[in-house]
């Protein structure tokens, strides 16, 4: 050990320079040090949000789908499709059997024509690749009144996206490839399956340990929300451990598993009025691909009898997997504090819950002080005086939540009387922002910029343009409330600093929050024994 190297006058030198150091990160930068770091101003920003073109043709040519066309500036000869089929139709249950499906897609070749390695050859010789992707993503509800209101859980949508591009000479040859892939992928190999949930079972085991953070903020949304509930079902701890269960059945009882998979691929394939095919691509590109689009709808319903259209928005009525999610919910997920436990050196802490409540009005502003707080307070106190990673508050405002975690932290109590202590720091921040203390204000500009930052993104691609623009018509986001959320975050003074610190000292030591911890034995058994109320549940 290097300690037991040292003489005691080493020892009292190292530990004399780690107080002066303390001192040193704890003492706040003088207002002349602080001038000297260039800034932008509130006033460089843009004030209103920026948009991205999208056309809606609901029952296109009459073959129950939804076109919808990105029309944008020139993207190089290259078109950028999403072929998106509505899942909703599958049981609940069989949702660990959708993400197995979602997973053997693209590795196992096409039934008849080309083994896993030939599909990949075709794929890079004619594409710019395919990707398969699961989407669970809240919608607004169309009976609830315009504004920020907070989203009910049991309102979201689900769908099985197929992702690519090409040169326009080739988007034949894309969209024969990606509808073979959902309607003909081979499904019938034992041995892929096993590999392929081995595989994904040891890259979460690992990640849990890893990155506890992203799991901890997936648990704590999963117990205040439905929709987010089945986002931990898919990608969560539950997840992970659906997906063990899903494995022992796979090697026990692999003929039942199959049959599932051709059945949940039937339903899916039978389930065509939620179906959306999305183009992107500038207006040569969408003229010159036009015909092939049109040929491939035609294509999609194959010689089945179609039934007359039923127009499909997500935000009518209530998921159809809602009910169930809602029973696995309050049985999985029960409001209390749980630690995670791993083999790990580390924590990852996290804490939070309901900020408002459902149907009611949400501030963007809360969005800046979150972005306040985590450059501010808990880099000061969790990171550099803790001796954390990291430290992170999220908000999710459709949602109405807001968590804060830690990421690799060697401490647990510590980390949470930093977080208890928000309502007090947010009252000191106020003192120092109306007495004119440059810093304090200099912190919270930063902060509305750095928001605007995150909702602007860096400069993006055709592909990202288009992708954004097809998520918020599918969210049921609009212009309007977009622009609300934005002017709330241009304008964010201290009375909202008020606002937040009040509902967080009346719900952070409520059932409203609650904690959720992956770390280690030694670490949550210490927080047990002094007092804290913590469930052990042993991560294996």
């Amino acid at each position: 050990d290097f300690a037991e190297k040292l003489s005691d006058s080493e020892l009292r030198t190292v530990k004399q320079k780690s107080m002066e150091l303390k001192t040193i990160q704890s003492t706040e930068d003088s207002p002349d040090a602080m001038a000297t770091i260039p800034t932008l101003s509130i006033t460089d920003l843009n004030p209103t949000n920026t948009e991205y073109p999208i056309s809606v043709h609901e029952n296109y040519n009459d073959e129950h789908i939804t076109y919808i066309t990105h029309e944008l500036g020139f993207t190089s000869d290259t078109v950028y499709i999403n072929y998106g089929v509505d899942v909703e139709s599958i049981d609940f249950a069989d949702v660990p059997i959708l993400l197995l499906f979602q997973m053997l897609l693209m590795q196992t070749g096409i039934e008849g024509e080309y083994t896993d390695v030939e599909l990949d050859q075709q794929i890079g010789i004619h594409t710019g690749g395919i990707r398969v992707s699961l989407l669970i993503e809240s919608v607004h509800q169309e009976s609830s009144p315009d504004g920020l209101i907070v989203a009910e859980g049991d309102y979201f949508t689900t769908r099985l996206f197929l992702r690519g591009k090409s040169f326009t000479r080739d988007v034949d040859d894309l969209t024969s490839l990606m509808h073979k892939i959902l309607t003909k992928a081979n499904l019938d190999s034992q041995s892929k399956a096993l590999e392929i949930l081995k595989k994904k079972i040891s890259d979460m085991s690992q990640d849990i340990t890893q990155s506890g953070h992203r799991y901890a903020n997936s648990r704590l949304k999963a117990r205040y929300s439905v929709w987010q509930y089945v986002n931990e079902h898919v990608g969560g701890i539950t997840g992970y451990q659906e997906l063990k269960k899903l494995l022992a059945l796979v090697e026990n009882d692999w003929g039942s598993v199959q049959q599932r998979l051709l059945d949940l691929r039937t339903k899916i394939l039978e389930h065509r009025d939620g179906t959306i095919l999305d183009v992107t691509g500038d207006t040569q590109v969408l003229q010159t691909v036009q015909s092939s689009i049109n040929k491939f709808i035609t294509t999609l319903h194959g010689d089945r009898k179609l039934e007359p259209y039923r127009r499909h928005l997500d935000g009518e009525r209530p998921h159809l997997w809602a009910t169930a999610a809602r029973e696995r919910m309050e049985q999985n997920t029960p409001i209390l504090n749980e630690c995670f436990v791993v083999q790990t050196q580390v924590q990852y802490v996290g804490k939070g819950g309901k900020l408002y409540d459902s149907k009611e009005s949400y501030s963007g502003a809360v969005d800046v002080i979150a972005h306040f707080l985590q450059t501010g307070y808990y880099w000061e106190t969790i990171r550099v005086l803790n001796n954390a990673y990291g430290a992170f508050m999220v908000y999710m405002p459709s949602d109405g939540l807001l968590n804060s975690l830690s990421y690799r932290d060697p401490n647990l109590l510590k980390t949470l009387d930093a977080y208890n202590n928000v309502p007090e720091e947010l009252s000191r921040a106020v003192q120092n922002i109306s007495s004119g203390n440059k810093q304090y204000v200099q912190t919270l500009t930063n902060a509305i910029i750095g928001t605007i930052g995150d909702i602007d993104g860096p400069g993006r691609t055709p592909e990202e343009k288009g992708w954004i623009a097809l998520l918020r018509w599918m969210k049921g986001s609009t212009e309007e409330r977009r622009q609300r959320y934005r002017d709330d975050i241009l304008k964010t003074n201290i009375q909202d600093f008020l606002d937040l610190a009040s509902r967080l000292a009346n719900r952070s030591n409520s059932s409203d929050f609650s904690v959720a911890v992956v770390g280690s034995n030694d670490k949550c058994q210490e927080a047990i024994d002094a007092g804290m109320d913590l469930k052990l549940v042993p991560v294996e």
